[in-house]
């Protein structure tokens, strides 16, 4: 887990499907995120239904970002 750059959060603003709602964001602070390794283990730690379903979620979401890097050189 990592807090983003000034520079990463504005490029999030700029997707609403990337940032939740503005009122639960406090400017002052950056938001934290998770690497992939990261998130895989704070979904061993939770283990209702919905959390079990959301880990597999990010997992999947992981797995297609690394293979569309790999098939694309200008991104790597």
């Amino acid at each position: 887990m990592f807090r983003l750059t000034r520079a990463e959060i504005e490029a999030l603003n700029r997707s609403q499907n990337a940032t939740g709602s503005q009122k639960h964001r406090d400017p002052r602070f950056p938001p934290y995120a998770f690497t992939e390794h990261g998130a895989i283990m704070a979904a061993t730690v939770l283990n209702s239904r919905r959390a079990v379903e959301m880990s597999i979620y990010v997992v999947r979401a992981f797995v297609q970002l690394r293979e569309m890097l790999a098939s694309n050189k200008e991104l790597t």
